[in-house]
């Protein structure tokens, strides 16, 4: 098992944690994903035990983390979380309108209070033109173990992520 003094002295690639505890579909779906990321210049650093975080333009797009205990992985898209300003919310209502990615987005709401200290609980939210009880204010979306059309989806959720820091970055610069 991997610990955190382990990793945070080696650093492991994604790809080497993944081989050991993943397997089947997951492990190629995680592959798979991972390529789609570093083929749109979103590159994995170590995060934490057995978690990475992807940057864009020095803003977080997205974290994986991978189970040491099951064969799972779960994909954080960042800036979906409660913690988010209004605006955050704002542009994720402007950029995305797929249909398949707001159901992915709704159908993987986290409604459970996260261990973390800083969690303040569960939340009513409106997300995307929906309303939702009890939504974790830490992290909101837990995409675990995508399948390919969630992956899709996913893939398109982070373009919208993407576009949604680079505007945000242009606009600062005018």
């Amino acid at each position: 098992m991997s610990t955190y003094k382990d990793q945070k002295a080696d650093k492991p690639k994604i790809e080497d944690v993944a081989g050991k505890y993943l397997a089947g579909d997951n492990l190629t779906n995680l592959l798979d994903f991972l390529s789609f990321l570093k083929d749109n210049r979103l590159n994995p650093r170590w995060d934490y035990t057995n978690r990475w975080s992807f940057n864009y333009k020095s803003k977080k797009v997205c974290y994986i983390s991978i189970s040491d205990s099951e064969n799972a992985w779960t994909f954080f898209p960042q800036g979906i979380s409660l913690k988010s300003t209004d605006k955050w919310f704002e542009e994720y209502n402007r950029h995305i309108t797929d249909g398949g990615v707001k159901e992915l987005v709704w159908s993987n709401l986290y409604n459970k209070e996260c261990k973390g200290g800083k969690c303040k609980g569960l939340v009513n939210h409106e997300i995307m033109g929906r309303v939702f009880d009890r939504v974790c204010f830490c992290w909101s979306i837990r995409i675990k173990n995508p399948d390919s059309a969630a992956l899709d989806n996913s893939k398109k959720l982070v373009i919208a992520i993407k576009t949604i820091i680079a505007d945000s970055v242009t606009a600062c610069k005018a």
